[in-house]
């Protein structure tokens, strides 16, 4: 029984020293990307039918790459969305989804999207425009709290009721 004791603890301390390393490379084998996404409004205030275009801009802080990066916009009913410039230049309209991005660490990559308001029943006088940033399930995002962007764009002028 003597005998077995030594061997045990130092079975149980390559195991401390090996295990973490060990568990660390699975976690990573993933991926981790830490996507960030900002959205810039193009003016402060909109008139009735004035247009304007958002500039979205997604970015990977690292470690890793981020594979099947994408966009969703939504927006209120009182703004019209109009084309979205996609990060590979490619225009599409309203609903449709970006084609999807590869994104190293560092790296960044520029949405634009263009939205009218157009609303006669907005009765706090604003319209909001969202983004959210997306990616493959191959990327684990370990900060998912910057992965939403806001614009409140206030409205200024007469409306039509």
């Amino acid at each position: 029984m003597r005998t077995r004791i030594p061997f045990l603890v130092a079975a149980l301390l390559i195991a401390a020293l090996f295990l973490p390393a060990l568990a660390s490379q699975t976690a990573r084998a993933a991926g981790t990307a830490d996507l960030a996404i900002t959205m810039t409004p193009g003016k402060k205030h909109l008139h009735y039918q004035q247009s304007m275009r958002n500039t979205i801009t997604v970015s990977n802080l690292g470690p890793d790459t981020a594979t099947g990066v994408t966009i969703a916009i939504n927006e209120s009913d009182s703004i019209n969305p109009g084309p979205i410039v996609c990060a590979d230049g490619t225009e599409i309209q309203n609903w449709e989804i970006c084609p999807p991005i590869t994104l190293a660490a560092g790296e960044s990559a520029t949405y634009t999207w263009t939205v009218t308001a157009c609303c006669s029943c907005c009765p706090d006088g604003v319209g909001v425009t969202t983004a959210t940033v997306r990616h493959d399930d191959a990327t684990l995002d370990p900060n998912p709290d910057n992965d939403f962007a806001r614009v409140d764009t206030p409205y200024k002028g007469r409306f039509p009721t």
